[in-house]
C-alpha cells in the first residue's frame, strides 16, 4: 500500500503553532487476537517504501517542526515517534512506517531482525502509537522529520484528500467523488507530506504552511 494511481512525491515548511491544528485521527489498538493475525499478514512482509518519481527541479524543504521522540532502544535504528500525530517515523528513510509493518521494515532495511528490541510493542504502546492512522480531513501541522513539498488538496469541506500531482487528484478523486462541483472549486494548491509511501498504503497529507 495497486490502488488508485499513487501521487508522485517529492518536500517545505514553516513552524505553525501546535494548538491551531488537529492531528490525524488515530484508530484504537485492535484486540490481541487481531494483532497476532496482523503480524502474520503477508502484506507486511512486502512493505518497502515505494520508489517515488519526482521532478528534480521542484523546490523541496526539510521539515523543521518539533523533533521526534526517540526511545533509547530505537535510536541506533534512526526510528522515532512524532509527538503530535503519534506516527512511527524512520529518519533514515524519511518516511512513516505503519506499526504493523515496523518489524519487517527493520528486518529488511536496517540490518535484520536481531536489531528489533524485545520490548518494541511496549515502547509503541507507551507512546500511544495506533495500528491504523487515517489521513486528515483538513490541513495539519507537519509531521516531524518528513520532507514537505508543494502539492494539491481537495477543497471540498471536510474532505482533505491530497496528492502531489494535480492531474492525479482530479482524475482519481475529484472527478469521481465530487463530479457535480465545478473543477476550479474542487482543487487548491497546498503543501503536502508523503507520510506512508508504501504502494499498498500510501498517504499524502495536506500541511499547514
Amino acid at each position: 500500500m495497486i490502488a488508485p494511481a499513487i501521487p508522485r512525491c517529492s518536500t517545505l515548511v514553516s513552524s505553525p503553532e501546535m494548538e491551531t491544528s488537529r492531528p490525524a485521527t488515530p484508530v484504537p489498538s485492535p484486540p490481541e487476537a487481531e494483532l497476532e493475525e496482523s503480524m502474520d499478514d503477508p502484506r507486511d512482509e512486502d512493505y518497502q517504501p515505494m520508489d517515488v518519481d519526482h521532478d528534480t527541479t521542484q523546490q523541496t524543504y526539510a521539515s523543521r517542526t518539533q523533533v521526534l521522540i526517540q526511545p533509547v532502544e530505537l535510536q541506533s535504528l534512526q526510528i522515532g515517534i512524532d509527538p503530535w500525530h503519534h506516527c512511527i517515523i524512520c529518519e533514515g528513510c524519511q518516511c512513516g512506517v505503519p506499526r504493523a509493518s515496523l518489524h519487517n521494515h527493520i528486518t529488511q532495511s536496517h540490518g535484520g531482525a536481531s536489531l528489533i528490541p524485545h520490548n518494541l510493542e511496549s515502547i509503541l504502546d507507551q507512546h500511544d502509537v495506533p495500528y491504523q492512522i487515517h489521513p486528515p480531513s483538513e490541513k495539519v501541522i507537519p509531521v516531524a522529520s518528513i520532507p514537505i513539498i508543494p502539492g494539491f488538496m481537495c477543497s471540498v469541506p471536510n474532505c482533505g484528500v491530497a496528492y502531489v500531482e494535480k492531474a492525479s487528484l482530479a482524475r482519481q478523486h475529484s472527478q469521481i467523488m465530487h463530479k457535480d462541483i465545478p473543477a476550479h472549486e474542487r482543487i487548491q494548491p497546498t503543501l503536502v507530506q508523503v507520510i506512508f509511501p508504501a504502494r499498498n498504503e500510501c498517504q499524502v497529507w495536506p500541511i499547514e504552511g
